[in-house]
């Protein structure tokens, strides 16, 4: 229940292609066709459907076309007749309608609008035909939901084939398409109906050398041929490049060794084999610091001096702290806070064994673990020599190293003692 435009040049396939897909499989489901598509054959389309010649008579309403020198009444004739005596539920083929209603906004009759605005109420399925659509009335114009597209495919060498494009409707009148194909125009459908006006007229059609594009262009029959062989041999030469053949296996040559019959006498070896040296194995050298911090981490020693962390709920936990770097007698060389390790794009993370530094796959740990300067008395000691000062006797008090005496303080067993004078 829908208006279908064929568009295409004379000759493109526009009649056929409504003939063998719409008009036969109509007849086939006893269907009324009405069309004035020029002498359809009765009894072609009765073989070709299966139906008798009778039943085919009366399903088909064969309108007379206006012909080209005729009179406008031919024409009304032939609108009334497609407009006024279609039946309910028929099919609608009509051929040529740019001759009919041509392009413009004049103001049709009313049985005439009617039947093209109201063609669903009744039940009828309408193919129009023409040469290009901007050439019919605007009221049908835009009414049609399809356009299907033809070309006849002579100028590439296959005049007995066309192509197909169809396009659907969107909506503000725009089409797009949807599919596209190619068909063979069969010789079991050559006169379902007549092609020409009048028996002797030429039916073939006109060609010369240079409508064949493929017989005129040069790059495309020699160039077809070349491409086609260049990319088989691209795809052998790639395929023995990543499949090469196996190496046939190499004989082995024997050597024979000569055969000494009075051998000299030999030394009595040392029954001890000559020591082998051991290769020297060299280590792999550390990989390279990263930015300044890790270069300091590569020579020092890595301290946390203080780490204070708190939750937050914006945040979550945060940590404040100060990392010191220490050499080996343990004076600071360098201190940096969490914020500023952070702002050189470590990443760090409070665990329960310290804080953990990581950037681009490296990892530092750094824990506050205790460090005691040289003549340094811990808390320990000097509560008990407080303790042992204030027990005393007074006579006791004067008694102490004389002047100019040494006194060694020891702090830990694992470092050298220093002597305060």
């Amino acid at each position: 229940m829908a208006i279908e435009f064929h568009e295409g040049l004379p000759g493109a396939g526009k009649s056929y292609e409504a003939v063998v897909f719409h008009i036969i499989p109509a007849i086939k489901e006893r269907r009324t066709v009405v069309s004035n598509i020029r002498g359809l054959n009765v009894e072609k389309i009765a073989e070709l459907s299966g139906q008798s010649v009778a039943l085919v008579e009366l399903l088909i309403i064969n309108v007379d076309p206006a012909e080209q020198d005729g009179d406008t009444s031919e024409i009304q004739r032939c609108i009334n007749e497609m407009c006024d005596q279609t039946p309910d539920n028929a099919l609608i083929v009509w051929d040529e309608i740019q001759d009919y209603f041509p392009s413009g906004n004049y103001k049709m009759p009313h049985n005439q609008q009617k039947f093209w605005t109201e063609h669903r109420h009744r039940g009828l399925d309408i193919i129009v035909m023409g040469q290009d659509r901007g050439d019919c009335h605007k009221l049908i114009r835009n009414r049609i939901r399809t356009v299907i597209y033809f070309l006849k495919l002579e100028a590439i060498g296959r005049p007995t084939k066309y192509k197909w494009e169809i396009y659907q409707k969107q909506q503000f009148g725009r089409f797009v398409k949807t599919g596209s194909g190619t068909r063979e125009y069969e010789k079991q459908f050559f006169g379902t109906y007549m092609s020409v006006r009048r028996e002797g007229v030429q039916k073939g059609v006109y060609q010369t050398a240079r409508t064949n594009m493929l017989a005129n262009s040069t790059s495309l029959v020699f160039g077809v041929p070349l491409a086609f062989a260049a990319a088989i041999y691209a795809v052998y030469h790639l395929y023995g490049f990543f499949h090469a053949a196996p190496s046939a296996p190499t004989s082995a040559v024997k050597v024979e060794r000569p055969v000494i019959t009075n051998p000299p006498p030999q030394l009595a070896a040392s029954a001890q084999p000559a020591p082998v040296q051991a290769q020297a194995t060299t280590n792999p050298e550390p990989p390279p610091p990263i930015d300044y911090f890790d270069n300091l981490v590569s020579q020092y020693q890595v301290r946390a001096a203080g780490i204070i962390t708190s939750e937050t709920k914006r945040s979550g936990k945060d940590i404040i702290g100060k990392i010191e770097l220490l050499d080996e007698t343990y004076h600071v060389k360098e201190a940096l806070t969490v914020a500023e390790i952070r702002a050189l794009g470590w990443t760090v993370t409070a665990t329960g064994y310290g804080l953990l530094l990581e950037k681009q796959q490296v990892a530092h740990v750094a824990r506050a673990w205790p460090i005691d300067v040289y003549g340094r008395v811990d808390q320990h000691t000097q509560t008990a020599l407080g303790t042992a000062g204030s027990a005393a006797p007074a006579g006791a008090q004067g008694t102490g190293p004389s002047a100019g005496s040494s006194v060694t303080v020891i702090e830990d067993s694992s470092r050298t003692a220093r002597t305060l004078l």
